[in-house]
């Protein structure tokens, strides 16, 4: 695993169009461009609608947010867990709706960013943990042959869209 600096240089070169102030994410805003008008590639959305379409979301969902809540003192109680798969459902479904619209990420996640900063208070890096843990959790699943350098790639921009949507409403 990365420390933060090692982190914070990673997401500096992987997500380019966001903008940062020291180690801080500021928006995803670059030369007025928001980020949920990314330039999205046919073969970007090609990649990333092809590894949504072959997981089980409510399999990633649970595996990805399996270090959250409840009885983690094994692997089994983990998967068992009802919290962890509830919310690792609630997370991919979210996700879902993003897949389907990727140019309006930004407002997908609008009122989502709100009830995190506001009335959850989540420490919003944790939002770039969790986008790790589902990255890991779909590479793990689909294997080097279809979660490939470029899927990972674009699978990544897309991520890192999703977590500077999710940061957006932060002050």
């Amino acid at each position: 695993m990365f420390d933060a600096t090692s982190r914070d240089i990673l997401m500096r070169h992987f997500c380019p169009n966001v903008i940062w102030h020291g180690s801080d994410l500021i928006s995803s805003q670059a030369e007025g461009r928001q980020s949920d008008q990314s330039n999205w590639t046919s073969t970007e959305l090609s990649a990333i609608e092809g590894v949504w379409g072959r997981i089980s979301t409510d399999e990633i969902g649970a595996q990805a947010v399996a270090s959250r809540f409840g009885n983690l003192a094994d692997p089994a109680a983990i998967m068992s867990n009802l919290n962890v798969i509830s919310h690792g459902k609630t997370v991919m479904r979210a996700l879902d709706k993003a897949v389907q619209n990727p140019f309006n990420i930004e407002n997908t996640f609008a009122a989502l960013s709100v009830i995190h900063s506001e009335k959850l208070h989540v420490d919003p890096d944790n939002f770039l943990l969790l986008a790790d843990c589902i990255t890991v959790c779909i590479a793990a699943k689909l294997g080097p042959t279809v979660f490939n350098v470029d899927t990972h790639e674009a699978f990544h921009k897309f991520m890192c869209e999703v977590v500077s949507a999710f940061k957006k409403r932060y002050h």
